[in-house]
């Protein structure tokens, strides 16, 4: 269902999943909400899960995610939501995303957990090629710290900023 949905509003099918979908749209006013939940679910292989198995050696395309939930509000072009999706070694959760349906430009800012590692990042541009930053994160500066000399310790402000 899910992917049927993808295809309907033009955006990429990444997540593979059945949904209960409560939703309400006002023509005359352009406003609506909607909600869609998922029982259980599965991501597909996309550049955010290529960067996270880089980054933590886990595969998310092998994780179960249970009651994952999609909600949100549109105003005119302006789509506000947020994301929630835990599996039993990490969840993903998008605070507080924006999409513009008229410019279909997204700004996703996530914050993802992988047992005890902590990750953060956005998923931002256009809805048809969005690109995926993945932020510092304790994990990250731990393992930087461990692999990077004493006398190279200056270089790790530049290597910050590459993440």
């Amino acid at each position: 269902m899910v992917e049927t949905i993808s295809q309907i509003v033009d955006i990429p099918h990444v997540f593979a999943a059945n949904a209960d979908i409560d939703a309400r749209y006002d023509l005359a006013k352009e406003e609506g909400e909607f909600l869609f939940l998922m029982p259980e679910g599965r991501l597909l292989d996309n550049e955010l899960v290529g960067l996270v198995k880089l980054a933590t050696n886990f595969d998310m395309t092998k994780e179960l995610y249970a009651n994952t939930k999609l909600e949100g509000t549109i105003k005119k072009e302006l789509v506000n939501f947020i994301f929630d999706m835990n599996g039993k070694e990490s969840s993903l959760r998008v605070p507080k995303g924006e999409l513009n349906l008229d410019s279909e430009d997204l700004n996703a800012p996530f914050e993802l957990k992988i047992t005890n590692k902590d990750l953060s990042g956005s998923v931002k541009g256009k809805m048809s090629a969005p690109k995926v930053k993945i932020s510092a994160s304790s994990y990250i500066e731990q393992k930087i710290k461990k692999h990077v000399p004493e006398e190279a310790k200056d270089l790790l402000k530049g290597l910050k900023k590459l993440f």
